[in-house]
Formats: C-alpha cells, structure tokens, sequence
C-alpha cells in the first residue's frame, strides 16, 4: 500500500507542489489572496465529512474558539501555526476554505463579518 501511495504521489508531486505554492502565496496577500482562495475552492462531498470531522476535533477535543483557530490558520505560517495549536496547518487550510466557501454561498452577512475581523487581525502588527 505504501508502494502505491508513493507511485501515486511521484506521478502528481509537481502539481502538488505548485499547488502548495499557489496556496502560501495567496496567503502572503492578505484578505485579497484569501477571498480569492474561497472562490477558487470546490466544496466536494468528501470536503464535507473531513470538515465535519475536523469541527468535532477542534470544537469537542480541543476546545478551541473555531472562528480565532481559523483566522489563525489564514494569518501564520504551518511552523508557527503548529508550535500555537499543535493540529496539521495543511488539514487546517483545507477546512478552513470549506467553511469559508459555505458560509459565502449560505450566509454573506457572517462571510463579510469573518473577512472584516480577519482584514483587522492581519493589519494589527
């Protein structure tokens, strides 16, 4: 099985890698790189039950504020990310978008209240 991952892996490890790339920089913009991540993400089904697993992680296991773990996903660096919360900064990301995106399509409001906090958080030195 092992074999097999690393077959797979080697075959797609350029685009991974530059999709990686794509992903830090647009971080590195601020809300702009942010906003633009949220459209650029495609909510698929297993996007879902990761996601929901994850909340029951951060919410259940971790007793973590979700709104501060993800703002913190989008303003530091893994490193940083993962000496502060010890979770995987790459999961983080990834779920982070997901709720973004939903949250875009189902409640604009709270999207732009999330945004707004964010934009201020990543101003304040």
């Amino acid at each position: 099985m092992v074999e097999a991952f690393n077959a797979w892996y080697e075959e797609r490890r350029a685009a991974y890698e530059m999709e990686n790339e794509i992903i830090k920089d647009k971080l590195s913009q601020g809300v702009n790189g942010v906003e633009w991540l949220v459209m650029q993400k495609e909510v698929r089904q297993e996007d879902m039950m990761g996601f929901d697993r994850w909340i029951v992680i951060i919410k259940d296991i971790e007793k973590k504020n979700m709104d501060s773990l993800m703002i913190d996903t989008l303003l530091m660096n893994n490193e940083d990310f993962y000496e502060k919360h010890e979770l995987n900064w790459w999961i983080s990301v990834s779920n982070t978008l997901t709720y973004l995106n939903l949250l875009k399509q189902r409640n604009y409001d709270r999207y732009s209240d999330f945004i707004q906090v964010l934009k201020m958080r990543g101003e304040t030195p």
